[in-house]
């Protein structure tokens, strides 16, 4: 019986190769995707797709509101920095309006709920900053006030809470201060090494909220839908 013979050079070719593995292992994957405090993997079995579910803390819920910025700059100056976590609404109100000022900038920051999108009959506005380093000397002030804009609007009473790390949404003072009832006020604050006149002080390089809605001791005060309003930070003594 005649055979065929392979070339001598395949021969050689397949002997320096050895046995196939049955699987090889490849070196680790190295995944990185910022943004995210941790993530969860899902479906990892032989063949499937791999999910990636990002997950981030801190963060808070509520739907979209006004929506985030909820065209804040529109009306107010100042739109950079300092948002921290907040989602950019807060539950239980009709509408949010948010802006986040920018401490650096230079005059007053402000913003008019009006050309921000309107609060309407149940709206609430939030703004955001995060002081800079503190000046190194007492006399330092800022004032937080608001007024009702423009002039045809509803003179209703108001609740403003000025709270560090995250916005008072339910307009109470657990952590901040404020103003109750009337349709203009404005409240003094120190900024600097000591308390200013007994003011209450904020501290350098940190991120506070002033929260303000048509709300008395949790009865809406805004009766004709009409009750938007101008809310104006001044500083003083070189900040």
């Amino acid at each position: 019986m005649r055979r065929s013979l392979l070339p001598l050079s395949i021969l050689a070719a397949v002997a320096a190769m050895g046995a196939v593995p049955a699987a090889t292992t490849a070196a680790p994957l190295t995944l990185t995707i910022n943004g995210c405090t941790s993530l969860e993997l899902t479906g990892v079995t032989t063949g499937s797709s791999v999910t990636l579910n990002c997950i981030v803390s801190g963060s808070s819920g509520g739907g979209t509101g006004g929506g985030t910025g909820g065209g804040g700059t529109g009306g107010g100056t100042g739109g950079g920095t300092g948002g921290g976590t907040f989602s950019g609404t807060c539950a239980g109100f009709s509408k949010t309006i948010y802006q986040e000022f920018d401490w650096s900038a230079v005059g007053n920051m402000k913003v008019d709920t009006y050309n921000a999108g309107k609060l309407g009959a149940d709206g609430v506005l939030v703004a955001s900053f995060t002081t800079g380093s503190a000046p190194g000397y007492a006399g330092a002030s800022i004032r937080v006030g608001y007024v009702y804009w423009p002039a045809d609007q509803q003179l209703s009473g108001k609740t403003m809470v000025i709270s560090k790390g995250a916005p008072a949404c339910d307009l109470a003072y657990t952590d901040g201060w404020g103003r109750i009832g009337s349709s203009t006020s404005s409240l003094p604050l120190s900024y600097g090494v000591d308390s200013l006149y007994g003011y209450q002080r904020l501290e350098p390089n940190t991120l506070y909220f002033v929260t303000i809605a048509n709300k008395v001791s949790g009865v809406n005060t805004c009766t004709t839908g009409n009750c938007d309003f101008r809310l104006e930070i001044s500083r003083s003594g070189g900040i």
